[in-house]
C-alpha cells in the first residue's frame, strides 16, 4: 500500500481540479508498474477465492435478521457436528494418505535410469537365484544319497560353538601363564631406583606426588608375583605332554591350570600411567624414554593378560570334556572299516579296493572345518588388530585436538594479541599465496561474464574445465575445492548476473553447471535482496525461466533445526531441450551474514548444521555470496581447516588460508573472517569429537566478540576505527555517501581489511 501511495504522486492532493488533470498520467504510470501489476493479480486471486455474491449475501443477512439466535446456533452447530463426525470417520484414511504422500514426494526425486537399472538387476537376480536354488537342491540331494554314518555322527555333535569358545579360552590362559613365567623380575626391580631418581627431578610437586602414588612399591609388587610364577613353573614341570599318547590326555593337562589360582596385576595400569606422565614431565624425555620402553611393554602385556585361572575353572573342565568327546569321535571314525561295494572298475580293481586308498569323507570334512576355522580366526585377529589400532589412534587424536584448541586461546582481555595474531596470519597468506595470472584468467573467462573482472578474477588452474554445453566447454566463475581428508568437493562461485549491467546473462550457465554435475545442494550466504540478479523463484509455486531451464519452487520453509535466518527452498529444474532429466535441488540461504564480516555475533551453529546437511551429498556442493571469496570461502574454510587439523593437529590457520587462496583468488578477505574460521573450527571439533571444552570455548568466543564486534585491539587500530566511525556519522548527518575504506598495514604495503 505504501508503494501505491508513492506512485499516486499528486502535486497538491487538496486541489481537486489540478488532481483531476494529473489523474490520467498517474493511472498510466501505475498500470505499467510491475509491483502494481503483482498487487492487482493478488487482489484478483483473493476475489476469486472468496467468490463474493452481493445478492446472495444480502438475502443471507435478511434471513439472519429474521431468525432467532437459538435457531441460528442450533442449525450451525448441527452442520459443524456432521462435518467433524465425517472427519473422525476418515481419520484412518488420512493417517494412511499422509505417509503415502511423503513416499510420493521422495519417489519424485528418484533417478528414472537408476530405477530401470535396479529393475534389470532384480530380474536377473531372480533368474540367477532360481537356477542357484535348483542347483543347490540337486547338490544337497546328492550329498544326502552319499552321506555316510561318520558324516551323520559329525553333524549330530552338539555344543560345537561352546566347545570352540572353551578351547580358545583355555589356550589363551595357557599363553598368559607362559608369558608371566617369562618375565624377568630382576629387571623390573632394577629399574625402580632409576624411575624414583627421575621422579625427584619433576619440578611440579603435585605431579611428582601423583607419579609416586601411581608407581607404587615395586618390591612389594614383585613379591606379590613371585608365588604365582612359582606355581606356574611347578605346573609346567608336572606336564607330560611329550609323553601323551592320546588326545584326551591334553584335556586333563589343561584342566590342571585351575590349581594356579587367580593372579591380580591391576596395579600394572597405574604404573603405565606413571611412566607416561614421567616422560612428559622431565626436561630430557628422550634418553629416559628409551630406557623405559621395555618396562612399558612389559607392564602393558601384564595389563592385557587374562590370569583368572580359578574364575575359568568351569571353562577348563568343559575343555577337558570337549577334547575327550572329540577324541572318542575320531577314534570311532578312523577305526571303522569302509563299506564294501559290489561294483568293480574297468582296470580289474574293485571299487572297495580303490576306496581303501582314499581318506574317509568325515576326515575331509574335518580338515575343511579346521582350515575354515583357521581362516576365520585369522580374520578375527586382523579385525581385532585394526580395531585396537583405530582405538589407539582415536584416543591420541582426542588428546591432540584438546591441545590444539588450547593453543588457539589467548589470555583474558588480550585483545591486541588476538588481533595482531590473525592480522599476521592474513598478511602471511597474502604474501605467500600465488599472484593472480590476469592474462590466463581473462583467457579462460571473458570479462563480459564477470561483474568486476578488474578485481575479482577466477583462477584458471582450479576452474571447472570439464563442463560441456552445446558441444563446447563452458567457462564459469567457479573453482573446485577438495577437502584434504574426506575428499568432499565444494564449488565456490560468484552470484549469477543478468544483462542489465551491460554484461552477459550468466544465470543459465549457473544452472547448467548444477545440472551437468548433478548438484543436490546450493548454499547462498546472503539475502536475496543483495543479489546482482535474482536467479530462482522466491515464493512457493512460483515459476521462473533462465535460458533453457525452467524453475519451480515447490517448498519454502525456515530451517528450524539450524537457525531462523536459514531459509530452505526445494526447487525443481527442467531442461527444455530434454538433454537432462528433471532434478530436485535444495537451495539453502543464510540471510544474516553481512558482506566483509562474520555471521552476526559470531554465530557458528547455523553453519555447523548446514555443513552437516550438505555433507550427506556425494555430489559437489555449490556455495556463493556475491563475489564468492569472503563469506563463501569462510564457510568452506571451516570444513577444510577442521579436516587439516585432524590430519595434523599442529596445523596453523595461516596454512589453511594459503591453501584456500591457491585454489580461489582473494579467498577470505578480513581479519574478522580469519578469527571466525578459527573459532568455528574449534566449536565444530569440540562437538564432533565430544571434547567437553565448552568453558574454554566460551572464553575464546567472548574475546573474539570484543575484537570482531567491539573493535578492541591494538591502540592504533582502535584509534583508526574511532576516526572512521566519527567520519561515517558526520557523512550520515550531511547525507553524503562515502566510498569504502581499505586499511593498509605497514608490512610491505599489503592490504589487510579489518
Amino acid at each position: 500500500m505504501d508503494e501505491v501511495m508513492k506512485l499516486a504522486n499528486f502535486t497538491n492532493p487538496g486541489d481537486k481540479d489540478q488532481s483531476a488533470k494529473e489523474l490520467p498520467t498517474i493511472l498510466k504510470s501505475m498500470k505499467n508498474n510491475e509491483k502494481f501489476k503483482k498487487l492487482k493479480k493478488k487482489i484478483g486471486e483473493m476475489t476469486n477465492d472468496l467468490n463474493l455474491n452481493s445478492t446472495g449475501l444480502s438475502e443471507s443477512i435478511e434471513q439472519i435478521k429474521e431468525a432467532t439466535p437459538e435457531k441460528i446456533v442450533l442449525s450451525e452447530l448441527r452442520n459443524e457436528d456432521k462435518m467433524f463426525d465425517c472427519l473422525r470417520e476418515e481419520k484412518k484414511t488420512f493417517e494412511q494418505i499422509f505417509p503415502a504422500a511423503e513416499v510420493v514426494q521422495k519417489l519424485r526425486k528418484v533417478d528414472d535410469s537408476k530405477v530401470k537399472n535396479m529393475e534389470n538387476v532384480i530380474s536377473k537376480g531372480s533368474t540367477a537365484f532360481k537356477h542357484l536354488k535348483e542347483t543347490g537342491s540337486t547338490i544337497l540331494n546328492k550329498m544326502k544319497e552319499k552321506e555316510t554314518k561318520e558324516v551323520k555322527d559329525l553333524n549330530e555333535m552338539r555344543n560345537s560353538t561352546e566347545d570352540s569358545f572353551s578351547i580358545g579360552t583355555s589356550v589363551n590362559l595357557l599363553k598368559s601363564a607362559s608369558y608371566l613365567k617369562s618375565i624377568d623380575l630382576l629387571k623390573l626391580e632394577s629399574i625402580d631406583s632409576e624411575v624414583k631418581k627421575a621422579i625427584e627431578t619433576v619440578k611440579d610437586k603435585g605431579i611428582q606426588k601423583n607419579i609416586l602414588q601411581e608407581w607404587g612399591d615395586i618390591p612389594k609388587f614383585v613379591s606379590h608375583l613371585k608365588p604365582s610364577i612359582q606355581k606356574i613353573e611347578d605346573y609346567s614341570g608336572n606336564l607330560t605332554i611329550s609323553d601323551s599318547s592320546q588326545l584326551s590326555e591334553y584335556g586333563s593337562s589343561l584342566e590342571d591350570l585351575e590349581s594356579i589360582g587367580d593372579i591380580n596385576v591391576m596395579d600394572s595400569k597405574k604404573k603405565l600411567n606413571a611412566l607416561d606422565t614421567l616422560i612428559a614431565s622431565v626436561s630430557d624425555p628422550n634418553s629416559l624414554e628409551s630406557r623405559l620402553e621395555e618396562t612399558k611393554r612389559t607392564l602393558g602385556h601384564l595389563n592385557s593378560l587374562d590370569l583368572r585361572f580359578s574364575y575359568h575353572s568351569q571353562v577348563l573342565q568343559k575343555t577337558s570334556k570337549a577334547i575327550d568327546d572329540l577324541f572318542a569321535f575320531l577314534l570311532e571314525v578312523f577305526s571303522a572299516s569302509p563299506p564294501p561295494s559290489p561294483s568293480s572298475s574297468s582296470n580289474g580293481f574293485s571299487k572297495s579296493q580303490k576306496e581303501e586308498n582314499k581318506p574317509p569323507l568325515a576326515t575331509l570334512y574335518l580338515v575343511i572345518i579346521i582350515v575354515v576355522g583357521v581362516i576365520l580366526l585369522g580374520a578375527l585377529c586382523y579385525v581385532a588388530y585394526r580395531l585396537i589400532k583405530w582405538w589407539r589412534w582415536y584416543r591420541w587424536l582426542i588428546k591432540q585436538l584438546r591441545k590444539f584448541i588450547m593453543a588457539q586461546m589467548f589470555g583474558k582481555n588480550c585483545f591486541a594479541d588476538a588481533y595482531l595474531y590473525h592480522e599476521a596470519e592474513m598478511r602471511a597468506m597474502i604474501i605467500y599465496a600465488k599472484k593472480p595470472d590476469v592474462e590466463a584468467a581473462l583467457k579462460y573467462l571473458p570479462a563480459s561474464k564477470q561483474p568486476n573482472a578488474a578485481e575479482r578474477l577466477c583462477n584458471p588452474e582450479t576452474a571447472l574445465h570439464h563442463i560441456m554445453k552445446d558441444g563446447v566447454k563452458m567457462p564459469i566463475h567457479a573453482n573446485k575445492v577438495v577437502c584434504p581428508r574426506s575428499g568432499k568437493i565444494f564449488y565456490p562461485t560468484q552470484a549469477p548476473i543478468d544483462s542489465s549491467r551491460g554484461k552477459d546473462d550468466t544465470r543459465e550457465d549457473f544452472w547448467h553447471m548444477c545440472v551437468f554435475d548433478g548438484v543436490e545442494y546450493i548454499v547462498m550466504l546472503l539475502p536475496p535482496a543483495e543479489l546482482p540478479a535474482l536467479y530462482f523463484p522466491l515464493e512457493k509455486d512460483e515459476k521462473m525461466t533462465c535460458g533453457r531451464y525452467e524453475l519451480l519452487t515447490m517448498m519454502v520453509q525456515n530451517w528450524l533445526g539450524a537457525h531462523e535466518d536459514v531459509v530452505v527452498r526445494t526447487i525443481m529444474i527442467t531442461d527444455t531441450k530434454g538433454e537432462f532429466r528433471k532434478r530436485i535441488i535444495i537451495h539453502i540461504s543464510y540471510i544474516s551474514w553481512p558482506d566483509m564480516k562474520t555471521p552476526l555475533k559470531l554465530a557458528w551453529e547455523p553453519v555447523y548444521e548446514m555443513l552437516k546437511e550438505v555433507r550427506k551429498s556425494k555430489k559437489p556442493v555449490v556455495v556463493h555470496c556475491i563475489s564468492g571469496i569472503g563469506r563463501t570461502m569462510s564457510f568452506i574454510g571451516v570444513e577444510y581447516f577442521s579436516e587439516m587439523v585432524i590430519n595434523d593437529p599442529k596445523t596453523k590457520i595461516g596454512t589453511t588460508l594459503s591453501h584456500l587462496r591457491d585454489v580461489r583468488y582473494d579467498a577470505v578477505q578480513t581479519v574478522r573472517q580469519c578469527y571466525w574460521i578459527q573459532l568455528t573450527t574449534c566449536q565444530k571439533l569440540n562437538r564432533d569429537y565430544k571434547l567437553k571444552m565448552e568453558d574454554e570455548l566460551f572464553e575464546m568466543r567472548e574475546l573474539a566478540v570484543q575484537v570482531c564486534y567491539n573493535s578492541k585491539g591494538p591502540v592504533e587500530m582502535m584509534n583508526r576505527r574511532k576516526a572512521q566511525k566519527e567520519r561515517a556519522e558526520e557523512a550520515k548527518r550531511k547525507k553524503i555517501k562515502l566510498p569504502p575504506l581499505r586499511e593498509e598495514t605497514e608490512n610491505l604495503g599489503e592490504v589487510v581489511p579489518y
